[in-house]
């Protein structure tokens, strides 16, 4: 029933199509796939956007529209037999008038633009679609892949361009393939290493970037400016490497689902000029956590780690039933990157012992700790040594874990903590029978404090 509604429909359509000179025509939900779909002869259209099609009308649509200069499809479906085949005869119900039939190895040489936004052809049928437009001057390409096959090697493309498409100026595309089992960051050298020819810096200059979302296990491979929106979470890590940075980075998208361009994209950068290492060592430390299922135990001290390297590292932290050990201390994941931490473990049923110190995290950093710690009760100890916690972060965790059950080491030295900040902790050991070490040396605690502190020892037996 549908299918005839829609050719009911398109009959009305191109009716009109044939009485105007109409220009421009926009069928986002119909398909061309039905090859009885009679095509309006030698249409005025000069822009034209449909869903999908299938090779034969592909043909038909430009043999009869002579006037048509960009074309948008989302995808072009194609047989074993539509490469070889080399005529076609389609005649319209009216007797009187016939379509071109004589499309056997013709060119469309009046198409300039064709975007297709999620190409599932081959590399063989595409390299046959787009030999039919040897006139593009601009060309989007939008693909998913399980594997990375041809269809992301620079090489192949600079070669077909140079015989097939002389006249392209501009080449834009999307490429991404699932791979839940990569585990060597030298896969971003080899896919970007093609791109960096002349041909391609000098002659056009097209530039990309080829990157890897660990939450969705997704290479991607694109030229600059990202220009359509990936379907990704929101602020996602996105490790890349790029040919006008070739040095790794981390970046942060603050949204992956909308429209880039490079006016408007808005994104997070780690800077890692001269310390290019440590970019590697947190990708590598995460695509590890999140493929190796036998990993307990993780310590990255004194990488570098900002809260951008920290999304990276908790996007690969949740669901992991392994890691009984989190070892960040001297890095710089601040407030921001332990609520991603803090988000990454509220599920987590194995991490025992968490290391922050030296981490630069504040008072809202220990609002997100102790959010965690509302709802994750396996953690015994956290190492919060040398950090901004202050006062209103130690009331914060004081609260929290007035009723903690297992928490029983927590390490707050050298946090700026004063007697206020303490009256708190005193009366959070006054009802918390767990606790064995506290640790609170180095902080502003004058007589007044200690002797509180003292006093809530009488019913418990804390080692300060």
């Amino acid at each position: 029933m549908r299918e005839r509604m829609d050719n009911t429909a398109l009959s009305i359509i191109f009716s009109i199509v044939a009485k105007t000179k109409l220009q421009k025509l926009c069928l986002h939900d119909l398909d061309f796939t039905n090859n009885q779909i009679v095509w309006p002869i030698q249409s005025t259209l000069e822009y034209l956007t449909i869903r999908d099609c299938s090779y034969h009308q592909y043909r038909i649509i430009l043999c009869n529209s002579p006037h048509l200069r960009t074309l948008i499809i989302r995808n072009c479906i194609m047989d074993n037999n539509d490469q070889m085949v080399s005529s076609y005869a389609v005649t319209t119900s009216n007797s009187t008038k016939r379509q071109r039939t004589s499309i056997d190895s013709t060119v469309y040489a009046q198409l300039t633009s064709l975007t297709i936004g999620d190409c599932r052809l081959s590399i063989q049928e595409l390299e046959c679609l787009l030999s039919l437009t040897p006139s593009l001057g601009h060309l989007k390409l939008i693909a998913s892949r399980s594997t990375l096959d041809t269809i992301f090697d620079g090489s192949y493309w600079e070669q077909f361009i140079q015989e097939k498409l002389l006249l392209l100026n501009q080449f834009q595309f999307l490429l991404t393939c699932i791979d839940n089992k990569f585990d060597d960051i030298t896969t971003f050298d080899s896919l970007i290493l093609p791109f960096q020819s002349p041909f391609w810096l000098n002659n056009k200059n097209w530039f990309v970037t080829c990157g890897y979302i660990l939450r969705e296990s997704k290479i991607i491979l694109y030229t600059t400016p990202l220009f359509v929106g990936v379907d990704a979470a929101t602020r996602s890590a996105v490790f890349e490497v790029s040919l006008t940075n070739p040095e790794y980075r981390l970046i942060l998208r603050e949204n992956y689902n909308r429209i880039y361009n490079i006016e408007e994209e808005t994104f997070i950068k780690l800077n890692l000029e001269g310390n290019p290492g440590s970019s590697s060592t947190t990708v590598s430390a995460a695509i590890q956590i999140r493929n190796d299922k036998t990993i307990t135990k993780i310590k990255l001290c004194g990488k570098s780690i900002d809260d951008t390297g920290m999304k990276f590292l908790a996007d690969a932290l949740i669901n992991n039933e392994t890691i009984t050990e989190l070892d960040l201390y001297y890095n710089k994941i601040g407030d921001i990157g332990t609520e991603y931490l803090a988000d990454a473990l509220q599920n987590n049923t194995t991490l025992v012992i968490l290391k922050l110190s030296y981490n630069q995290i504040g008072h809202n950093g220990a609002k997100y700790l102790s959010d965690l710690l509302q709802t994750n009760q396996m953690i015994t100890k956290i190492d919060l040594l040398k950090n901004h916690i202050g006062d209103i972060g130690a009331q914060y965790l004081a609260n929290v874990l007035q009723n903690n059950p297992t928490m029983t080491e927590l390490d707050l030295s050298r946090n700026a903590i004063s007697d206020t900040g303490v009256q708190y902790l005193a009366h959070m050991l006054r009802k918390n029978t767990v606790m064995v070490t506290l640790g609170l040396w180095g902080n502003a605690i004058t007589d007044i404090g200690a002797q509180k502190l003292f006093n809530s020892l009488k019913t418990n037996k804390v080692r300060l």
